[in-house]
């Protein structure tokens, strides 16, 4: 009965350090991307840009202008164990659509794992 505490409180520690890395990742990529005249933001929660619905929550937001012309580009961070698979690559272009943002970059601490060429 004395173990069930410590392995939950070794869970939750791994739990809040994986949470942890994530965040220094994202603060990695947003220092990277800051420079004059570009706005770098961090966990921003952003509407659904044709309906209603929840806030979608993007990871890294810059937004500058080109040639006069605003633009945004999310950023999505992840620093798992094992590479990121497409399923995670998938439910990023939809949160993109979802929000309205046509330009993204997916960072992952572990790369992607390649696919056989056919």
């Amino acid at each position: 009965m004395g173990r069930k505490p410590k392995q939950k409180q070794r869970r939750q520690a791994r739990a809040t350090s994986s949470r942890d890395k994530g965040r220094l990742v994202e603060r990695i990529v947003a220092r990277m991307h800051d420079r004059p005249g570009i706005k770098v933001e961090i966990n921003v929660f952003l509407r659904p840009h044709h309906a209603k619905g929840s806030k979608r929550e993007i990871d890294i937001l810059i937004t500058s202008e080109v040639a006069g012309y605003p633009v945004q580009i999310a950023i999505e961070c992840k620093n798992k164990k094992k590479p990121v698979g497409i399923d995670y690559i998938d439910a990023f272009v939809g949160k993109l659509n979802y929000v309205g943002i046509r330009h993204g970059i997916y960072v992952s601490s572990t790369g992607y794992p390649t696919a056989p060429l056919e």
